[in-house]
């Protein structure tokens, strides 16, 4: 089974192993990590019997999102032919990280 899904994998185009991996990027440091706290890095704090700061594993999580969001940025670089939808998909990710600026200072004490 585990080979089946090894040439599964390999037979896909680098276009899909990347849009794979940016969709498991984001969906477990937005969605599981962010919004829920069941993403890999809080699982990773559990193993570790809760010795991470908890402010630690959040940054790491935005800091995997916006690594995410340059990935996507590299798809439409390396994959996309250019075009106008090549040009509004690279800049849809600034957009992306320049939100999560946005709320990493409103959750940062002002002084």
């Amino acid at each position: 089974m585990l080979q089946q899904i090894r040439e599964n994998y390999n037979q896909l185009s680098t276009l899909n192993k990347r849009v794979f991996l940016v969709l498991f990027l984001f969906f477990d440091s937005l969605f599981l990590g962010l919004s829920y706290g069941y993403g890999g890095l809080n699982f990773l704090d559990i193993i570790l019997l809760d010795k991470l700061p908890t402010d630690l594993i959040w940054l790491l999580q935005i800091l995997e999102s916006i690594s995410a969001g340059f990935l996507v940025i590299k798809i439409f670089f390396d994959d996309i032919p250019p075009s106008r939808i090549r040009t509004l998909g690279i800049f849809l990710p600034f957009i992306h990280v320049r939100r999560n600026i946005s709320n990493i200072r409103s959750l940062t004490p002002r002084s």
